[in-house]
């Protein structure tokens, strides 16, 4: 596995220019399929989306004058509205290759969007064109803008389905890199951002922009101790400097990729869910449940702040 030094390496690069400005967005759709049936209530059933939204306002050069966004939507089948929850994948990845995590989040009432990003997915480049982190943020943003101008158009199925007001993003690895620009970097932070996941992350820099006054917004991080991509310092790191609520699930064996499979894996999204539903529904019972579900789990440890 390659460890990432990007904190350190990386003072001074492109700016992300993620102030979130809506574009005209082509888009392109495959059907809606579901999953099997269930109560209109939690675990709702997922309808799964393919959507493509093209940045016309950011070419990449000459050849690839726009930045194209496969994103995939994962929207429970119930009246809605429902949050919407963005997520990130790592160097490498894909959005549609998070679905087997997302799935279960969308089940408890949140319509859920993950881009593929143009150049740091598998299909993209990956390692190769690792610093592209930098102009994530502003991705993100984008798909945002993009998926709610889908549900403000009556004749697309996602209208009504997305509450606009409740709104949090996430990511792992370098997912979790771009979430952090996304919600506390000066470079691209934006006052509407109710909530963050940040998964197997580290602080990194976004051109001229700074962690100098971070918004409080409340994170979620969890990592592996046994992480040897992104070593568990880099949320140690962000656990110190955070100034809002701030909880840390913390796995002893757990390894990079690990905290989103398994047992770890079903451990952290009764745990994201529960940190969804505390800042975007104002529901709190899932998260007052956690320090024992946790314990019991034998797998991991919770340490908050500001909370």
């Amino acid at each position: 596995m390659r460890r990432v030094w990007i904190a350190v390496a990386t003072a001074g690069l492109i700016a992300c220019g993620g102030d979130g400005t809506k574009q005209s967005a082509p888009v392109t759709t495959t059907p809606v399929t579901a999953t099997a049936s269930s109560a209109p209530s939690r675990p709702f059933t997922v309808g799964r989306r393919e959507v493509t939204f093209e940045d016309t306002s950011r070419p990449i050069d000459a050849a690839r004058p726009s930045r194209t966004l496969r994103t995939l939507l994962l929207v429970p089948e119930g009246p809605g509205p429902f949050p919407l929850v963005e997520f990130s994948h790592g160097v490498g990845s894909s959005g549609s290759g998070l679905s087997a995590f997302l799935e279960p989040i969308a089940a408890a009432g949140y319509v859920v969007a993950a881009p593929t990003f143009p150049l740091t997915s598998g299909e993209g480049g990956g390692w190769s064109n690792l610093f592209d982190y930098a102009n994530q943020p502003a991705d993100v943003y984008f798909v945002i803008d993009s998926v709610l101008t889908l549900a403000a158009d009556p004749s697309d199925p996602l209208h009504g389905k997305i509450d606009g007001d409740r709104l949090a993003v996430g990511g792992h690895s370098l997912g979790a890199m771009t979430t952090m620009g996304v919600a506390f970097n000066s470079c691209c932070a934006q006052q509407r951002i109710d909530a963050a996941i940040v998964l197997s992350g580290v602080e990194a820099p976004f051109g001229s922009g700074t962690f100098d006054n971070r918004p409080g917004v409340p994170m979620l991080l969890a990592h592996g101790d046994l992480d040897d991509t992104i070593g568990v310092t880099g949320s140690e790191d962000l656990f110190a400097r955070a100034t809002g609520p701030t909880a840390f699930v913390r796995y002893p064996q757990g390894t990079h990729s690990g905290i989103l499979r398994d047992a770890n894996g079903t451990l952290l999204k009764q745990v994201v869910i529960a940190w969804l539903d505390k800042w975007l529904l104002d529901d709190s019972t899932g998260f007052d449940a956690l320090p024992a579900a946790v314990q019991t789990s034998g797998i991991a440890s919770l340490t908050t702040k500001n909370l």
